[in-house]
């Protein structure tokens, strides 16, 4: 017959249970913390996720501001006034550069998983 177990021996804390405090293998969110393990990368943190969804809102605004220069350079151009070919030049460029960081931004989000997250 098995001993049984007095109080003192269940309130010790084990190796085991110190480490589960900072890495458990059992939750998902562990493994996206450190970008491995099953689903390494399809888990996002929602707070993360919340500061990439409101860059993509800068972005977007940016890129408007972007077309709108570029329409008022194309008319300073028509208009012949020589600083209008810069501003044309210069929104290419800003909404290029724009284009290419929203791109990074959506393929970062990808796997994000927002009902996963509910509960923060």
């Amino acid at each position: 017959m098995m001993p049984l177990k007095s109080d003192d021996d269940n309130n010790k804390l084990t190796v085991k249970d110190f480490t589960d405090i900072l890495f458990d293998p059992f939750n998902p969110v562990d493994y996206a913390s450190i970008g491995t393990g099953p689903g390494g990368k399809l888990f996002l943190s929602a707070n993360k996720a919340r500061k990439l969804i409101e860059k993509l809102k800068l972005i977007n605004k940016q890129k408007r501001q972007a077309a709108t220069d570029f329409k008022r350079g194309q008319a300073e151009v028509n208009v012949g006034e020589p600083q209008g070919q810069k501003l044309v030049n210069k929104s290419q460029n800003k909404y290029s550069k724009l284009v290419k960081e929203e791109k990074e931004i959506k393929k970062e989000l990808e796997g994000y998983q927002p009902d996963l997250f509910d509960g923060e």
